[in-house]
């Protein structure tokens, strides 16, 4: 089970009896408890009183059911576990209700995850719904519970990347049980960790990120994961930091990227943006620069030659002359009409098809994106468990790109969502962690498997792995730069940024977008976080107030990226002349990104000394140090930026003031805490219970 319990309820005094049945079967009883372990299936199945765990033997699917407080409503004020705003839109507090849950990663809605149900599955979620959207692009099967009542944190992380998995954290209930929370999986092994720490939330995270990280002096790709006492050697997120250039403003457009002379129009935007007065650091090259000429499919490393006649020249230019990391989009399969389509088959290179499919070559065909929003044909995913495709990617990443002088790595629509078949099949001969010792990770013991008996999910890291090693070993004196849309636990290994996919150009998206980011910094994902400035989707573009207090927002996220997906791109500069309450839009945003650059000194040490090598987020929700206070249990709007800047973000249209929560004491103390507003320098002291302002 990943832990080592101490109990009472298992000494020699409490009539312990362990009772073999057969020769597969044995049954511990003791007063207080029950256990029988069932491995005749090869699979442990483990029964825990009643209802703790069963093993369906006709899938292999899993369930693990843990009980929680019930959930009758204790106030007829009291609102919707999802939705824990009260009357006047403050958080609901009442001392009868003691467990809040959090975690999960990159999901919609607030903060809390008390109440809900959840898709443990990746997709390609283009303009998700903000509210109620699920799945979305990364997986992260880590929770944490507070209670309030006794103080202490915990978390449980489930080590597996199953089909068709799910938690359900309250959202369903049954008189016959009360309250319960349930993981289930399409298939097994059941193989989870408690995670105690010292009760604290800091402890509870920096453990579990001890768990997915690299341990200094061991190699954390053949470490085994069920050797815990490895995992709490001195250890580090990732095996090199990203360069700070990764810290500033990371330019991005699609429509740049497909213009006719996109080669030129690319580096007339850099300048642009810099005579703007804005400093630029990297550049997004969106995948308009593999678009086939004729039909618009995306052919990676197959350059678009009308676009970009000279890619070399383009990559010289701006990596060199003008100080500007490139960052190449670049997917994990091939379309049925790409040039190198056979050229990959020959190296046995894609995942295979069912053993009773009709494709005389064996190879599974899966429906891909290949030109606009929602255009598709067929095409096949990269098997990264077979050392050929580790071999064809590596080699086309160094002499199309790399060759190109274009050193930073896009990886995109990394979900592995089109593979629906579970009887496809992966090769199984190259790691995704670089060890022999798979089945202590995910229940694979390497050589031939099935999407069903693995998961599509591994294969991201089996990507993220191989790219980061071929950047690394090609210039082994640089920090890869490596960004990744989808994500599992340990992905921050090899790939440092990520962000928040496909959004849209909503004032939710904006307010939301600050309690994902929250949630993604107390589940240990990449460090450098952030979202698409200004939107994604949608044909309209943000209004000046909009892109404004976006940008506010945004200057706070260790990744600052305004990217559109628009007949004409979304910049900083694009309300050249327009005034907002008598401020000049594009005076404002300049300033806006100043600052942001005045502040990534300290949030590069945040991310070195904290992140990096405590698992802690640089952006913090206020019940980070503040939990004793219950107000800031459900607060999502506004967070701390390391341990004493408090951030509040103005998030809704047409708002010249935002209302501030200043909580009560730090836990652990009795002082009450000082703010002080940085532009006016007044003072506000907390009361002991807290309060609200207007600023």
């Amino acid at each position: 089970m990943g832990i080592q319990w101490e109990s009472s309820a298992l000494s020699a005094s409490n009539d312990l009896v362990l009772a073999p049945k057969g020769a597969h079967k044995t049954i511990l009883t003791t007063k207080s408890l029950k256990v029988s372990i069932d491995w005749s299936n090869g699979c442990p199945r483990l029964q825990w009183f009643s209802t703790a765990y069963t093993f369906d033997a006709a899938t292999g699917g899993v369930l693990h059911y843990v009980e929680r407080e019930d959930w009758f409503p204790v106030s007829e004020h009291e609102p919707s576990p999802a939705c824990p705003l009260g009357p006047n839109d403050e958080p609901f507090v009442d001392d009868r209700r003691c467990e809040f849950v959090y975690g999960l990663g990159e999901t919609v809605g607030g903060v809390l995850r008390t109440g809900r149900k959840f898709t443990l599955e990746a997709r390609d979620g283009a303009g998700y719904d903000w509210e109620r959207g699920d799945a979305l692009y990364k997986v992260t099967p880590f929770y944490i519970v507070f209670n309030k009542k006794t103080r202490i944190w915990c978390g449980v992380y489930y080590n597996s990347l199953a089909n068709d998995a799910s938690l359900d954290l309250g959202a369903e209930c049954d008189a016959l049980f009360n309250g319960f929370r349930t993981y289930r999986a399409g298939c097994g092994p059941l193989d989870y960790y408690v995670i105690l720490g010292d009760g604290t939330l800091p402890s509870v995270i920096s453990t579990y990120a001890a768990l997915v990280s690299p341990s200094l002096g061991s190699n954390f790709s053949k470490t085994p994961l069920s050797d815990t006492n490895a995992y709490f050697k001195p250890w580090r997120a990732s095996f090199t930091l990203p360069p700070r250039s990764q810290f500033g403003f990371l330019a991005s457009s699609l429509a740049v990227s497909a213009e006719l002379h996109a080669q030129d129009a690319i580096q007339d935007f850099v300048k642009t943006c810099r005579n703007k007065g804005f400093p630029v650091d990297a550049l997004h090259l969106s995948s308009g620069w593999c678009q086939h000429p004729e039909n618009g499919n995306r052919h990676y490393f197959v350059w678009n030659r009308q676009r970009y006649p000279d890619p070399r020249t383009l990559g010289t230019a701006l990596e060199e002359e003008m100080g500007i990391r490139l960052i190449v989009n670049i997917k994990p399969w091939l379309l049925n009409d790409h040039p190198l389509y056979e050229e990959a088959l020959k190296g046995d290179s894609y995942v295979r098809a069912a053993k009773d499919a009709p494709d005389p070559k064996g190879i599974a065909k899966s429906i891909l994106w290949s030109n606009g929003l929602g255009e598709h044909t067929y095409g096949s995913y990269l098997d990264f468990s077979s050392p050929g495709a580790v071999q064809w990617w590596s080699r086309h990443i160094k002499e199309d790109l790399v060759a190109m002088n274009m050193t930073g790595m896009w990886i995109d629509n990394n979900e592995y969502s089109g593979l629906v078949d579970d009887a496809e099949g992966y090769v199984g001969k190259s790691s995704f962690w670089g060890g022999g010792d798979w089945e202590s990770r995910l229940g694979w013991g390497g050589g031939e498997t099935t999407v069903g008996q693995v998961g599509r999910l591994i294969q991201m890291m089996g990507m993220a792995k191989t790219t980061h090693d071929t950047m690394l070993g090609t210039f082994p004196e640089r920090r890869p730069i490596i960004v990744t849309r989808a994500a599992i636990p340990g992905m921050q290994a090899y790939a440092h940024g990520t962000w928040s996919g496909d959004n849209t150009t909503t004032w939710v998206a904006l307010r939301r977008g600050t309690a994902m980011t929250l949630s993604a910094g107390i589940s240990f994902l990449p460090g450098l976080y952030g979202h698409d400035i200004g939107g994604l989707t949608g044909k309209h573009h943000p209004s000046p107030e909009l892109l404004v207090r976006w940008c506010q927002q945004g200057a706070w996220h260790t990744r600052f990226t305004v990217h559109s997906w628009k007949e004409v791109s979304t910049t900083l500069w694009m309300y050249d002349g327009v005034k907002v309450d008598g401020v000049e839009i594009t005076g404002l945003l300049r300033d806006i990104v100043g600052f942001r650059y005045q502040i990534i000194p300290t949030m590069y040490s945040l991310y070195v000394n904290e992140y990096w090598k405590q698992g802690w987020p640089v952006l913090r929700p206020m019940f980070w140090y503040h939990s004793a206070d219950p107000k800031t249990l459900a607060l999502d709007e506004q967070f701390l930026f390391g341990s004493h800047i408090l951030v509040a973000p103005v998030l809704s249209f047409e708002h010249r003031t935002k209302r501030v929560y200043l909580p009560s004491a730090v836990d652990g103390t009795d002082e009450a805490p000082e703010w002080c507003e940085l532009d006016t320098g007044i003072w506000h002291t907390s009361p002991s219970d807290g309060k609200f302002i207007n600023l």
